[in-house]
């Protein structure tokens, strides 16, 4: 591309073309590339209209909310390492599992009052067993 202008309106064509997609896990992927991709040449004004579309916020709530579920599993998993070291290997791959903010918030309060292992698995699997219970409800 010759210009800063051409690659702006590339940008903004790409933008629209994404919101065609009808699979919204597709767009909101496709939508977050483009932002990473474009970050370097789009101005500030641009962005800022760009923030207003529900599309562009929805891509950032939903990486934020990533980020946190993301944070809240390495919390957990931090914990299970420091109380029992490798012994922790297959419950922190169960907790990797745990995709709910909500589900792995209650579930860190309750590992901290847990005394032994297998209470603490149980708890795990309990929190596992609520989340496939909710996904099929949401299906």
């Amino acid at each position: 591309m010759k210009s800063i202008v051409d690659r702006l309106e590339r940008a903004i064509e790409t933008v629209e073309l994404a919101k065609r997609i009808k699979n919204q896990n597709q767009q909101v992927k496709l939508m977050s590339t483009i932002i990473a991709i474009s970050d370097k040449f789009i101005d500030e004004e641009y962005v800022e209209k760009r923030m207003e579309v529900a599309s562009m916020a929805r891509v950032l709530r939903m990486a934020e909310e990533r980020g946190r579920i993301s944070e809240s599993q390495n919390a957990i998993k931090y914990y299970l390492d420091s109380r029992f070291g490798l012994e922790a290997k297959s419950m922190k791959k169960e907790v990797e599992q745990l995709m709910d903010l909500e589900l792995l918030h209650h579930l860190l309060q309750r590992l901290y009052r847990a005394e032994t292992r297998k209470e603490m698995t149980t708890l795990i699997q309990e929190a596992l067993e609520k989340q496939e219970r909710w996904s099929q409800s949401a299906e």
